[in-house]
C-alpha cells in the first residue's frame, strides 16, 4: 500500500473498509478500473513522449485514441489502449520510456502475450450478483476469494510499475503523492518552474522519467478539500472530461483536445488527415446519433444540467420545438456522458407503443419472446445492468399515432411504475414537441411527473450556433474561408421556428461543395446555394423540377401521405405507401429519387422498410409543400381518420362494431368523390367493409319497412271489418231495444195510457224503426196530446202554478 501511487492506495483503502459482500465486490472492480485507467494514462504520456520517435503506422491505435473523441472508455478499454499503445516495443521494450510497462503485456524474450489481460477481464467482468441464501453462503464467500486471489496477484505484478513513484513538482518543494499520504521531500527543489503543479513519475532516485501532465492534473474538486489527482477519461460535455479516482469527481477541460490532436495523433497523421476530412461533419436534416458525438456542439450546458437530472429524478423529459434537435441532444449529448456499463434502448411509441417496447427489449435485451405485458416493469426491474436509459423518442406519437384509449394509459402505467424509484437504476428520457405539452400533462399516471422532470429545449444562442457551424468543420481538419461567415449564417436563422435544422442543412450543403485543395468553406459555395433562406427550398424544387408530370403528381399524393393533420411526421411502410402510390414502375424509381435528395428517410424495423419525412423543418420551410398541405387540409384530416380506424379494426380482428356508419360513413363517401388517390390494402377493405355491411344494412331496413308496411295494411283492414262487424252488432242491438221500446208503448197505449206509451214509441223510432205499426202507434199517442191544454203568454220559464179547487183554471208566473 506504501508503494502503490495514490488513487490506487486510496482505493485499496476503500476496499478495506466495507464488509458487505455486494459492497466489496463493487470495491473490488472500482479498484480494477483505477488500476486500468492509471496504466491507459501512463501508455499515453509515454507516446506522447515519443513523439518524434517513427513507428509503423498502427490503424487499431488510431481508432481507440479516435474513440477518445467520442466518448470515456470502460477498464477493459483501457487496458487494451495501453496493450496498443506497448506493442511496437513488445521486442525493444528498453526503448519505450516505462520499459516495464511493456513486459507487463508481453513476455518479451518470447513477444507473447501475458496474462494481464485474463486477469483484468475477470476482475473487470460484471459483478455477479452474491447471493447468502440456504447452503450458499459458501459459495458466495469462495467467490470473494477468487476475486480476492486475483486482485493480489495483479498487484503483485504491478510491483515494478509501482517503482516509478508518483511526484507533483511544488514552487518550494516536491511532494510524493504515493500510499495515503503525501510526502513533502525536504530539501528538493523545482528545476524547472513550469512544471510545478503537473505530475510526474520518477524513479527510485527521485530522478524524473515521465510526464504526466496535462493527462493527468491535479484540482481541488471542491471548496475545503484537499488537492486530488485528476486523469484524462474521454469526451465530456464541455471539452475533454478528467476524473479523480477513486472517487469520482470531475471537471472538463476545453483546451486539452488542441494537445491531444498535436501530441498523441501524430501517430498515423497521414491516416489520421485523410480519415477526418473525408468525413461527414454536418448531418443535414439527419438526427445526430451516438456515433456522431464528437461532432456535437453547442449544448454543453444543456447536457451538464440534464445529467445532474437524471442523477436526482428517474424521469427526464426533453420538450421543445420542432427543429430544436431533441432526438439530437439524447443521442449525441445525454448518451455518450452516461455512466460507464449503463445500457439504453431507443424507440417510438408509434400506434401501438407497448409493442414497440416489447419489440425492442426482445431484441436489444434479449427478454423473453413471450414477454407479456403485465411482466415488463418486473423484467426490467430483474434486469441484471448496472444501470438502464429507456428513450421514448417522438413521445407526441402516443397522441397522435396511438388511437387506444387503453393502449395509452397502459403504456403510461409502465413509465409511471418504472421511474417511481431510483433505487433501481432505471432511467427513463422522453422527448416531446412542446405544443403537445398540454395533451401529454392530461396523459394518466404521468402527469404529475411530467410537470416535475422536464428539461426545456429552445433554440441556440446566437453563439453556440456559430460554434455548431465552425466546430465540427476544425474537428475534420476544415475552416470558413470568411471568419465573418458563420456570424451571418447564425444571425438569418435567429428567431426562426426551424432555425436548427435550417442551419444543419445549409452547413451539410456548404460541405458539399467545400474547396479540397485549400480545405476551405467558401462564401461563393454559400451564395450558390442561395444563402440559409433559400437552400433547402431550392434543394427540394431542384427535384422537382426533374421530375415528370407523373412523378410530380405522385410526390404529390406521397407527402399528403408522410404528414398528419397535426402537422407532424407520419410512418408508413414502403410496401403501404407503393400501395397507396399505385403505378409501382413510376413510384419505386421515385422513392429512391426523394431518399437520395435526402428529402424522407427509409429505416428498417424488425425487416419491414419504413418511411418518413426527413425533418419537420421540410413542412414550413418549402413553399410549395407548405401549399399542398394547405389545399389538402380537409383530405389529410380524414384520410388520417381513415388510416386510424383502419388499423384500429384489424388489431382488434376486424370486428364490424367498428365499422363506419351513417355520418361518418356519409363524409367518408363525399370525400372520396372529391379524393381521386389511391388508398392502401387495409384502408380499401376497411371503406369496402364499411359500405357492404352498410348496403346490407340497408337491405335489412328495407324488408323491416316492408314487413313492417304490409303488417300495417293487414292490421287496417282488420280493424275495418271488426269495426263494420261492430257497426252491424250495434244496428242488430239497436233494433232489438228498438222494439223493447215499441212494445212497451204498445202496451202502455193498450192500457190507455198514451202520454206513458209517447216517450217509448218515440224512442223506438229513434233507434231507426220505422214500420207502419210504430208510426200508427205514434200517431195515436199525438192524438190524444192534442187534447191537452197548452199555457201560452209566457216568454220565460214558468216557476209557480197554483189551481182553483175544481181544477178547472190555472194561474201561472214566470
Amino acid at each position: 500500500l506504501a508503494m502503490t501511487p495514490q488513487p490506487i492506495a486510496d482505493a485499496i483503502n476503500q476496499l478495506g473498509s466495507n464488509t458487505s459482500a455486494t459492497e466489496l465486490q463493487q470495491d473490488i472492480k472500482t479498484l480494477s478500473q483505477t488500476i486500468a485507467h492509471y496504466l491507459g494514462v501512463i501508455s499515453l504520456a509515454c507516446q506522447a513522449k515519443l513523439k518524434n520517435y517513427q513507428k509503423e503506422k498502427n490503424h487499431s491505435l488510431a481508432e481507440v485514441l479516435q474513440k477518445l473523441y467520442r466518448q470515456n472508455l470502460t477498464g477493459q478499454e483501457w487496458i487494451l489502449l495501453a496493450k496498443e499503445l506497448c506493442s511496437p516495443f513488445s521486442e525493444e521494450p528498453e526503448t519505450f520510456p516505462i520499459p516495464e510497462l511493456v513486459s507487463l503485456f508481453f513476455d518479451c524474450p518470447n513477444n507473447t502475450p501475458t496474462q494481464i489481460i485474463p486477469l483484468f477481464q475477470k476482475l473487470l467482468a460484471k459483478p455477479i450478483t452474491l447471493r447468502i441464501k440456504n447452503n450458499q453462503e459458501g459459495n458466495s464467500f469462495q467467490s470473494l476469494i477468487e476475486l480476492f486471489s486475483a486482485i493480489k496477484s495483479l498487484l503483485l505484478l504491478l510491483k515494478p510499475i509501482f517503482q516509478y513513484q508518483l511526484f507533483l513538482p511544488r514552487e518550494s518543494h516536491n511532494e510524493r503523492w504515493t500510499g495515503t499520504n503525501r510526502v513533502c521531500l525536504i530539501g528538493s527543489k523545482l528545476e524547472n518552474k513550469e512544471m510545478a503543479n503537473k505530475p510526474l513519475l520518477a524513479d527510485a532516485n527521485d530522478k524524473p522519467v515521465l510526464s504526466l501532465w496535462p493527462l493527468a492534473q491535479v484540482r481541488i474538486p471542491a471548496l475545503g478539500s484537499r488537492l486530488e489527482l485528476f486523469s484524462f477519461a474521454g469526451k465530456g460535455a464541455i471539452g475533454a472530461k478528467f476524473v479523480a479516482l477513486p472517487y469520482g469527481f470531475e471537471f472538463q477541460d476545453e483546451d486539452f483536445w488542441n494537445w491531444f490532436q498535436e501530441d498523441l495523433l501524430y501517430i498515423d497523421s497521414v491516416t489520421q488527415n485523410t480519415s477526418l476530412s473525408q468525413r461527414q461533419p454536418y448531418p443535414g436534416l439527419s438526427a445526430f446519433t451516438f456515433e456522431d458525438s464528437d461532432l456535437f456542439f453547442g449544448r454543453e450546458q444543456e447536457i451538464q444540467v440534464a445529467l445532474n437530472k437524471l442523477r436526482r429524478q428517474a424521469l427526464l423529459a426533453i420538450v421543445g420545438p420542432s427543429g430544436a434537435g431533441k432526438s439530437s441532444f439524447v443521442q449525441a449529448g445525454i448518451i455518450p456522458n452516461l455512466p460507464q456499463g449503463w445500457r439504453t434502448i431507443t424507440f417510438r411509441p408509434g400506434s401501438s407503443p407497448i409493442i414497440s417496447l416489447k419489440l425492442k427489449l426482445i431484441r436489444e435485451l434479449k427478454l423473453s419472446q413471450d414477454l407479456a405485458s403485465g411482466n415488463i416493469v418486473h423484467e426490467l426491474q430483474s434486469f441484471n445492468a448496472e444501470g438502464l436509459v429507456i428513450i421514448v423518442d417522438q413521445f407526441e406519437e402516443i397522441i397522435t399515432l396511438c388511437d387506444s384509449e387503453q393502449k395509452r394509459e397502459l403504456f403510461c402505467k409502465i413509465l409511471a411504475e418504472l421511474t417511481n424509484s431510483l433505487e433501481q437504476n432505471i432511467r427513463v428520457i422522453i422527448t416531446l414537441r412542446d405544443d403537445f405539452l398540454v395533451k401529454a400533462k392530461a396523459l394518466p399516471f404521468l402527469g404529475e411527473q411530467l410537470t416535475q422532470s422536464l428539461e426545456i429545449l429552445t433554440t441556440p444562442s446566437a453563439s453556440d450556433l456559430i460554434r455548431i457551424l465552425v466546430e465540427p468543420a476544425k474537428y475534420v481538419l476544415y475552416q470558413f474561408e470568411d471568419h465573418m461567415l458563420p456570424k451571418e449564417i447564425a444571425e438569418s436563422v435567429i428567431g426562426k421556428p426551424s432555425a436548427l435544422p435550417l442551419l444543419a442543412f445549409t452547413a451539410a450543403k456548404l460541405w458539399q461543395l467545400r474547396d479540397l485543395q485549400t480545405k476551405r468553406l467558401t462564401r461563393k459555395a454559400y451564395l450558390s446555394i442561395g444563402g440559409v433562406g433559400g437552400a433547402l427550398a431550392s434543394h427540394a424544387e431542384l427535384l422537382v423540377k426533374e421530375l415528370s408530370l407523373a412523378e410530380q403528381k405522385l410526390l404529390r399524393e406521397m407527402f399528403r401521405r408522410l404528414v398528419t393533420s397535426e402537422g407532424t411526421k407520419a410512418v408508413l411502410n414502403k410496401n403501404e405507401l407503393l400501395q397507396i402510390l399505385g403505378d409501382q414502375s413510376i413510384a419505386e424509381p421515385l422513392i429512391e429519387k426523394i431518399v437520395i435528395a435526402r428529402l424522407v428517410s427509409v429505416s428498417k424495423v424488425d425487416g419491414i422498410e419504413k418511411i418518413e419525412i426527413i425533418h419537420e423543418a421540410l413542412l414550413s420551410s418549402w413553399p410549395r409543400l407548405v401549399n399542398w398541405l394547405h389545399e389538402d387540409i380537409d383530405v389529410i384530416r380524414l384520410r388520417d381518420q381513415l388510416q386510424s380506424a383502419a388499423r384500429q379494426w384489424q388489431d382488434r380482428g376486424k370486428p364490424k362494431g367498428l365499422l363506419w356508419r351513417d355520418e361518418a360513413l356519409t363524409e367518408y363517401e363525399l370525400w372520396r368523390n372529391r379524393y381521386s388517390g389511391n388508398l392502401s390494402n387495409l384502408e380499401q377493405a376497411f371503406a369496402q367493409a364499411s359500405l357492404f355491411e352498410s348496403t346490407r344494412n340497408k337491405k335489412r331496413q328495407q324488408l323491416v319497412i316492408a314487413l313492417i308496411m304490409s303488417s300495417l295494411v293487414i292490421g287496417v283492414m282488420v280493424l275495418f271489418w271488426q269495426r263494420q262487424e261492430a257497426a252491424k252488432n250495434a244496428r242488430e242491438a239497436n233494433i232489438q231495444v228498438g222494439k223493447l221500446y215499441e212494445e212497451q208503448g204498445r202496451q202502455e197505449l193498450l192500457a190507455q195510457h198514451p202520454n206513458r206509451a209517447l216517450p217509448y214509441l218515440s224512442k223506438a223510432y229513434s233507434s231507426g224503426n220505422n214500420s207502419a205499426s210504430l208510426r200508427f202507434m205514434l200517431a195515436q199517442s199525438l192524438k190524444e196530446l192534442d187534447k191537452v191544454k197548452v199555457l201560452i203568454g209566457h216568454n220565460d220559464w214558468v216557476t209557480m202554478a197554483s189551481f182553483n179547487k175544481d181544477n178547472s183554471k190555472v194561474l201561472t208566473a214566470s
